[in-house]
């Protein structure tokens, strides 16, 4: 090979090794970021559960929502709201494992009025920083049930953390007495003043009738990013508890109503 093409090649030969270099670098660091273990769940955890207990039966459906805390290596502890037409306050102690391809499993006691509940639930670790979430199901018998656990910002937040406006999305089931339960769902928008008030405007399906409406309401956030409020609708008053979870643009509410006959949970994302 003459020389001048001799160069040519070895040039090229370096540019194609170059840029071979530069597009593995970003996979292996992507590849490197998904190694997973105990330690990549720490600290505070927003909770959102629905689903069915079928023992004993009949089957009961329930809503739950509150903050648990990882401790990093296989510990996990919490307290959250039971709603199953009553609500319930429980707190939960157990462990949990996070394998090297991020899949999660856990195993807790809840403990409510109605005595201890033993609950599994296997799943898989997504996001990283404050949009990490577990995405789980109940895995043990007995439960068929859905899990979110999501990152929230313990110690940081205040009545300001709420403000602006957020889109709000619920689903659940209402149960009158003396008529058959009632399935609802609920989408619109509301608007936080950082400062305690909040006011917005939905559309309800009530068993099959729409209905659009406004409503007012008052809010209350602790350090640890549970929140409650009060709202007045055209259905009355309507008390809920939730979590704050995510920053910034990941920013949600996640909650659940605690009045008598609802079993209802509702998520607001910031707009």
């Amino acid at each position: 090979m003459k020389p001048k093409k001799l160069l040519l090649f070895g040039l090229w030969m370096a540019v194609t090794a170059l840029i071979a270099l530069v597009v593995a670098l970003p996979v292996a660091a992507h590849d490197q970021d998904r190694e997973c273990s105990l330690k990549t769940l720490k600290g505070g955890y927003g909770l959102d559960e629905a689903g069915t207990i079928l023992v004993p039966p009949p089957p009961q459906l329930y809503v739950l929502s509150g903050i648990g805390f990882y401790d990093g290596n296989g510990n996990f502890s919490g307290s959250v709201t039971l709603n199953l037409g009553i609500a319930l306050p429980a707190t939960f102690t157990g462990t949990y494992t996070v394998n090297s391809d991020c899949t999660y499993s856990d195993s807790v006691e809840v403990v409510s009025p109605l005595g201890p509940t033993p609950l599994t639930h296997k799943g898989m670790v997504v996001g990283d920083g404050m949009s990490r979430e577990v995405l789980a199901i109940a895995s043990g018998p007995g439960t068929i049930a859905a899990v979110t656990i999501r990152k929230t910002p313990v110690g940081r937040c205040s009545l300001r953390t709420l403000k602006g406006t957020y889109g709000l999305l619920g689903e659940g089931t209402v149960m009158i007495p003396s008529n058959p339960p009632i399935s609802v769902v609920q989408a619109g928008t509301l608007t936080f003043d950082g400062a305690g008030n909040f006011s917005g405007e939905d559309t309800a399906n009530l068993g099959g009738s729409s209905t659009t409406a406004n409503f007012t309401g008052t809010y209350a956030v602790n350090p640890d990013c549970t929140a409650s409020a009060v709202v007045n609708t055209v259905l009355g008053f309507i008390h809920q508890k939730g979590v704050i979870t995510g920053e910034g643009e990941f920013q949600e509410v996640h909650g659940i109503f605690t009045d008598s006959g609802w079993v209802f949970a509702q998520t607001l994302k910031k707009q």
